[in-house]
């Protein structure tokens, strides 16, 4: 088994922990890095970007807004 499950003591029921196996951390830094090297194009630059790289153009994006008086345009992901 991948990963476990564990209810604290007197706990509602609602909240529990999830315990990752060794194996399971790895496929899911894979996963999540297979994700962040994906590309799409990015409507601003209209350039393909990888995910990583579209999130870093959006943490610039409000300053050079303020700094030409452009509107923002916040990008969709899926």
């Amino acid at each position: 088994q991948d990963f476990d499950t564990v209810r604290p003591e007197g706990s509602s029921g609602a909240e529990y922990a999830i315990y990752l196996s060794d194996a399971a951390k790895r496929k899911f830094i894979q996963m999540y890095e297979n994700r962040m090297n994906k590309t799409m194009l990015h409507p601003e630059r209209n350039q393909q970007l990888s995910l990583r790289q579209c999130i870093s153009e959006q943490a610039r994006q409000p300053a050079r807004c303020l700094e030409q008086d452009m509107e923002y345009t916040g990008l969709l992901f899926r």
